[in-house]
């Protein structure tokens, strides 16, 4: 039977994770989750946790993958919740009438799309400030005040070991 040897299964981390470290890191900054990730890659969501907590290098490729992202979604809320202006084309079909210049008689009718460009204003959206707000500046913004000072009395008791 067994030869005292308990190794149990060769992990996929250095023939599957590793070589496709490009593409986990695309699929996670296009917004695929983990899981999704691993069922792809054909690995366990256990092993894949695993994986993160013995490698070092992976966990912070999960990290560090998302960051432009996560950034990029940041700077969106901003601009919505303090609102904006942006310039559009919008497409306009424009009608020209050909007339025969002696007769003075309609000879052709042509269409064709022009694009024009227009410039929007979306109004600031009062949902993405406050949210920024409660995150950026816990401490003076909270959707619920009380429960804040709650939370302050609560860690107090608990750095004066009275909880």
């Amino acid at each position: 039977m067994g030869n005292g040897n308990h190794a149990g299964r060769k992990g996929k981390y250095g023939s599957v994770i590793v070589p496709r470290f490009d593409y986990i890191k695309h699929e996670l900054a296009i917004g695929n989750t983990e899981k999704s990730i691993a069922e792809s890659l054909g690995v366990s969501s256990r092993a894949w946790e695993r994986y993160k907590v013995n490698h070092p290098e992976f966990a912070d490729l999960i990290t560090n993958a998302r960051i432009p992202v996560i950034q990029e979604l940041e700077n969106a809320m901003y601009k919505a919740a303090c609102g904006y202006e942006q310039v559009v084309k919008r497409p306009v079909k424009v009608r020209n009438t050909i007339y025969d210049p002696q007769t003075g008689k309609k000879v052709q009718e042509v269409e064709e799309v022009v694009y024009s460009e227009e410039t929007l204003y979306f109004k600031p959206d009062v949902a993405a400030g406050m949210f920024l707000l409660c995150n950026w500046q816990r401490d003076r913004y909270s959707r619920d005040p009380s429960l804040t000072k709650i939370r302050e009395e609560e860690l107090k008791l608990k750095k004066d070991n009275q909880w």
